[in-house]
């Protein structure tokens, strides 16, 4: 029952759902909160930047394209560890990741990295040389990269459940989820949205694998589409587990849902982990989110309302060891 049992967190509209079209990602960084809007309304582009005393818009960048800071299809906005005035996005359409500087309201291209290497879904800064890089075609689940976009090596676990005679890239693309990286760069931290297990890494090994409430792996199944194989979810026995998840150098926060994969559901339980991967506790929001970000100074949650076009703010005290 510790997983359902918690702090309940009242939550309040902060941006409103007449300025934005389809809200993907979200952080702060310093003063600001920026959106990763997948259809942004009017003339905007699709990264949106939000001064955090008002509320108000003081930026707009990534219009539609594939030209030098615009985008196509943005599937991972982030911080950039130690860094107070950048951020990147990954493009998975282009196979790139853009990263972005944010002083006084204004937003610039700082830096286009274009990745060799094919099959890439989303990616994070881990330090000022490296590139961490989720993908479907490699032997393990972490490729690293540099900022010339040249692949180094690749570390990282499967998770188990893989049958006999099931293609590599089926299996990964069944446990596919996202990388976060510590703000120290000391430990990388992976969810698979349809299972609910979390993976712990410290310089490239597995620390620590543990799950949360139901300790299922990904239920998929091998289908054929024009006479290649391609992983299609057991729409009858998958579930969405952690949805998306923050970390702090000595927290993860998971974002979890529970609910069978064919209904289109957020998470409305945030399990908090130490990064060792002890339970710590649960927060129960009072509505479903789709994703979450953390101000650790100030202690608030924000979430991406199920609506995909309202911003949540949720008040409450931020970890400290």
């Amino acid at each position: 029952m510790r997983f359902f049992k918690g702090q309940i967190l009242l939550g309040e509209v902060v941006i409103q759902d007449d300025s934005l079209g389809e809200v993907e990602g979200i952080i702060c960084l310093g003063r600001y909160l920026i959106l990763n809007d997948r259809k942004p309304l009017g003339s905007r582009g699709k990264i949106q930047v939000y001064d955090r005393g008002n509320y108000n818009l003081v930026a707009s960048i990534g219009k539609e394209g594939s030209g030098p800071g615009e985008i196509r299809s943005a599937v991972a906005l982030n911080y950039i560890p130690g860094d107070e005035f950048r951020f990147s996005i990954f493009d998975v359409s282009l196979n790139r990741l853009t990263i972005y500087s944010l002083i006084d309201g204004m937003c610039k291209v700082d830096k286009v990295i274009s990745f060799e290497g094919a099959g890439n879904y989303y990616a994070h800064v881990i330090n000022d040389s490296i590139i961490g890089v989720l993908d479907f075609l490699s032997d393990g689940r972490v490729s690293l990269y540099n900022f010339s976009g040249k692949k180094k090596e690749t570390f990282g676990e499967l998770l188990p459940g893989r049958k006999s005679g099931v293609p590599l890239d089926i299996h990964k693309a069944a446990m596919q989820g996202k990388l976060k990286v510590s703000p120290n760069s000391l430990y990388c931290i992976l969810n698979a949205t349809f299972s609910d297990f979390i993976d712990v890494y410290k310089d490239k090994k597995l620390e620590k694998r543990f799950h949360g409430p139901l300790k299922v792996l990904p239920r998929y199944k091998v289908e054929s589409l024009q006479g290649f194989p391609v992983m299609a979810l057991d729409t009858k026995r998958a579930i969405r587990g952690y949805i998306d998840i923050f970390v702090t150098n000595d927290y993860i926060y998971a974002l979890y849902s529970g609910t069978p994969f064919k209904r289109h559901s957020g998470g409305k339980l945030i399990h908090i982990y130490s990064i060792d991967g002890r339970f710590v506790k649960t927060y129960l929001l009072d509505r479903e989110v789709f994703g979450i970000t953390l101000d650790p100074n100030t202690g608030e949650i924000f979430g991406i309302d199920k609506s995909l076009t309202k911003i949540i703010r949720f008040k409450v005290s931020a970890f400290k060891r």
